[in-house]
């Protein structure tokens, strides 16, 4: 998702975040998937603050999905300084809104990293552990908590040291070069996030991808 991410990308992707709705009452914990209408459903707690809150329905007009790419290892950009999207890896996904933390606004985004697999896929999530592979069917998550308006960096982002990545839905069609999915499609999917014995999350969420980025910074953080 996406915290320890560079300036670059953080403010990219608050640039593109618009603004949040407020979110609906609670309505109880989030054991599953919402289904594929837009939401962003949170239950449990990090940091001891409670993040119980659903986005949904109008509330949910703002839920944002962001997809993030990167130049495989030895390819540079042509005379334009764009790159052969054929030449390129998944990073991350990552489906966000503002949510209300303890009467704040406050951004909130989860993600999963390298694999962009189909739905119905279920992925164990591992420690991260920057400057490494993630190995086939395995992922990272991490989620992010910032103030609305600023960098993502400028917050909390914290990756998970375990739980699930459940993709429920994606939808996307891939350029000519077969890997980039340039812009379009939905995505939605089911998180269950821990930390330790006093920190975990459920997360549903399901939204409309914006254009992708096709960024170099991810490069120094997941060998491909």
């Amino acid at each position: 998702m996406a915290l320890s991410k560079v300036l670059a990308v953080g403010c990219a992707l608050v640039a593109l975040a618009g603004c949040g709705s407020t979110p609906e009452e609670d309505t109880g914990s989030v054991d599953q998937w919402l289904g594929d209408s837009a939401h962003l459903a949170i239950s449990g707690t990090f940091e001891g603050k409670n993040l119980d809150t659903r986005l949904e329905g109008e509330a949910a007009s703002s839920v944002y999905c962001n997809r993030v790419y990167a130049p495989l290892p030895g390819s540079e950009p042509d005379a334009e300084g764009k790159y052969d999207t054929s030449q390129v890896y998944f990073v991350f996904r990552e489906i966000g809104g503002i949510i209300d933390v303890d009467g704040t606004a406050t951004e909130f985004a989860v993600s999963h990293w390298r694999h962009e697999v189909p739905a119905g896929t279920d992925m164990p999530v591992v420690p991260r552990v920057y400057g490494t592979a993630i190995a086939a069917g395995e992922t990272w998550s991490d989620i992010n908590l910032f103030e609305p308006g600023t960098a993502s960096i400028s917050g909390v982002e914290s990756a998970a040291l375990s739980g699930t990545v459940s993709v429920e839905l994606y939808t996307g069609v891939p350029d000519a070069g077969g890997i980039f999915v340039p812009e379009g499609g939905r995505a939605g999917g089911f998180w269950k996030l821990s930390w330790g014995p006093n920190d975990n999350l459920t997360v549903s969420a399901t939204a409309d991808c914006r254009p992708s980025q096709l960024l170099t910074w991810p490069q120094a953080r997941l060998v491909p």
